[in-house]
């Protein structure tokens, strides 16, 4: 597969790094320059969409070869992103806090604790608590059972 994008995947994969770094701005602290920041990003959206086409890809050709069984699992539709930023609003602080940033701004548990004035310890224990009571709370939204969240 080709590692260059057309005119189309260019446009989505820039519109998607705006996004993300609309969404990041008020998280810029000036200890760097802002074009590095912004590199950043946009080096981590643009690998996530050519990972996204390279298992479209392999989910396509799978298909094409009978191999229903090895489907990639479905991208997640917008009205499920809804919920599940909901749910996060819902966790409230800290833990929402901590999920934010260890899953959105890609932080390690140190850059959290000390971002939060606390151990990595404590923010790596309320991450995994928090996210215990995020798949609970989805878990009747996408009929989600312990064996398949185990297995």
């Amino acid at each position: 597969m080709s590692a260059s994008l057309s005119p189309d995947e260019l446009t989505e994969v820039s519109q998607e790094s705006l996004a993300v770094l609309w969404s990041k701005l008020t998280t810029f602290d000036g200890r760097v320059r802002i074009e590095a920041w912004a590199y950043g990003f946009c080096a981590v959206q643009l690998i996530k969409f050519v990972e996204r086409r390279q298992r479209r890809s392999r989910l396509r050709i799978g298909l094409e070869e009978g191999e229903l069984h090895q489907a990639a699992p479905e991208v997640p539709t917008k009205m499920e992103f809804e919920y599940v930023h909901r749910a996060l609003e819902r966790l409230g602080p800290p833990g929402n806090e901590i999920v934010h940033l260890k899953h959105f701004e890609e932080l390690t548990f140190d850059e959290i604790g000390s971002r939060l004035s606390i151990s990595p310890n404590t923010a790596k224990t309320l991450y995994y608590r928090s996210v215990r009571k995020l798949r609970d709370s989805l878990r009747p939204i996408w009929n989600d059972t312990e064996e398949e969240v185990r297995g």
